[in-house]
């Protein structure tokens, strides 16, 4: 949570200026890497060159002047510590692998969010679904008709 400390969030404004291909963060934390109250998305991902993934409920992608919300994935998905680190770490893995970086956060949160429904229809709650999830993962593939 980089809105939780004042050190952790300069450091998160100071890497904006390296304009990484992607940032994801909850609304909260994608809201206070601008310094302007009345900075949107949009600007933040103009200023910093990014793709802005603001993860929840809804997904939302935004890329300058394209936008995009995906809704999928499992509700027990916000009880579960973890799965927005989870969450970067599959976009990261996209990215290096595509030639365009919005598509491949695009399918990234897709995968994910099958993952997540595929999860949810198996466990009990949210403690089995932490082990679904990830054996979901683990049988998901590039060449998989799952998405």
């Amino acid at each position: 949570m980089i809105d939780r400390s004042e050190p952790r969030l300069n450091f998160a404004r100071q890497l904006l200026h390296y304009h990484p291909s992607a940032v994801r963060g909850n609304s909260d934390e994608i809201a206070s890497l601008s310094n302007s109250m009345d900075a949107t998305v949009e600007m933040i991902s103009e200023q910093s060159e990014s793709i802005i993934v603001v993860s929840g409920t809804e997904d939302q992608v935004t890329c300058a002047e394209q936008t995009t919300t995906i809704n999928s994935g499992h509700a027990w998905m916000h009880s579960v510590t973890g799965m927005g680190c989870a969450l970067s770490a599959v976009i990261s893995a996209f990215i290096s692998c595509s030639d365009d970086s919005f598509k491949a956060v695009i399918d990234a949160l897709n995968l994910f969010g099958h993952a997540g429904t595929e999860a949810g229809d198996q466990s009990a709650g949210p403690g089995t679904f932490e082990p679904y999830f990830l054996d979901q993962l683990y049988q998901l593939s590039c060449e998989s008709d799952q998405q």
